[in-house]
């Protein structure tokens, strides 16, 4: 199993069925694909409830609260709501963080190859695997729409490090911890 790999608590308690269930259930349903980031939700649902509350759960998020995010447009357009989510970061770094904005620029980082994997995820990259479950209590309870705020204080807390960064050293931005 690919999603958490490397992660124990994770691994002690979601099995690699149940996740591959979930998402094939909820493919299956809408008569859509398998899009990136989907195991992650579904894993992080499947950490915290029942298989059949997690899918659910999962099927009520994709379809009703985030429809953008994943399927709704035609292949050409997938992924439409987490690209423009992904924009929408590097505008508020831009207006929040002048210094920080023009560094990523003349490192010549696009803002889809640095805040990107957050947003399909639904910041389920964000390590340690507990902080997702407290950054989703925050974003279930205060609007999904928070991710953004919330991805770009991750990178503009990563400020320091960042702008001690040459353009070659750009994986330490990708590790959002």
């Amino acid at each position: 199993m690919r999603t958490f790999k490397t992660n124990g608590f994770f691994k002690a308690r979601v099995s690699e069925k149940a996740l591959i269930r979930v998402i094939n259930a909820y493919c299956h349903k809408t008569g859509c694909r398998y899009v990136q980031g989907m195991n992650v939700i579904a894993a992080m649902l499947l950490l915290n409830m029942t298989e059949l509350d997690a899918f659910a759960t999962f099927y009520t998020l994709l379809e009703n609260y985030l429809p953008t995010y994943w399927v709704t447009f035609p292949a050409d357009y997938g992924l439409a709501g987490a690209y423009a989510s992904t924009m929408l970061v590097w505008e508020v770094i831009k207006l929040v963080d002048k210094e920080l904005s023009q560094h990523l620029d003349d490192m010549h980082i696009h803002p889809f190859a640095c805040f990107f994997p957050a947003m399909p995820s639904l910041l389920g990259i964000t390590k340690p695997i507990v902080e997702v479950i407290r950054l989703w209590d925050f974003l279930f309870t205060f609007g999904l729409h928070m991710i953004v705020p919330c991805v770009a204080a991750q990178i503009i807390g990563m400020r320091d490090v960042i702008l001690k960064e040459s353009p070659f050293q750009k994986k330490k931005i990708h590790t959002y911890k």
